[in-house]
């Protein structure tokens, strides 16, 4: 479903701003605006992307059970 595609999503997103701002890698730490935009997008870009995956995945679980 949308909402279960969403909350994994920004599961995700959470996430991956947390690690942003706590791994340096080397280089000059990431301020915590360019942190949420790179989230934000990630979460918008991980939504239908679920969604569609979900759904195809749940068709081909179908089709095997059938036969």
């Amino acid at each position: 479903t949308w909402r279960r595609s969403v909350k994994r999503a920004a599961i995700f997103a959470v996430g991956l701003f947390v690690l942003t701002q706590a791994v340096t890698l080397g280089g000059p730490k990431a301020t915590p605006a360019s942190a949420g935009f790179q989230a934000i997008a990630v979460f918008f870009f991980l939504t239908p992307f679920g969604y569609l995956m979900d759904g195809f995945l749940y068709n081909r679980w179908l089709k095997r059970q059938r036969g």
